[in-house]
């Protein structure tokens, strides 16, 4: 995924979580410099090599991994496919 397309991607599911009441943040914790050598530290590249997702809604946080994000989405996803197909099925019957 283009880093564009993942930015947008993350827009998405953060104004989709907003509308549920959830706050998001994205949190780099671990990240190296792809050039690290350079001398003009402004053309240095930062890298992220690790992140977390903190949801927080109602004063309560919890914090996701990467992968445990995507599985997050994946299952609400799911979630909201199988719905829409059970609501197809019933209407076709």
């Amino acid at each position: 995924m283009f880093v564009a397309d993942e930015v947008k991607h993350l827009e998405i599911i953060e104004n989709y979580f907003k509308s549920l009441g959830f706050s998001m943040e994205y949190n780099v914790t671990k990240w190296h410099f792809e050039n690290p050598d350079e001398p003009d530290p402004a053309e240095r590249v930062q890298i992220p090599d690790e992140a977390v997702y903190i949801l927080t809604k109602g004063g309560e946080s919890a914090v996701f991994t990467p992968e445990e994000f995507e599985e997050l989405q994946d299952r609400a996803r799911e979630t909201i496919e199988g719905i829409f197909y059970k609501k197809v099925v019933q209407k076709n019957k």
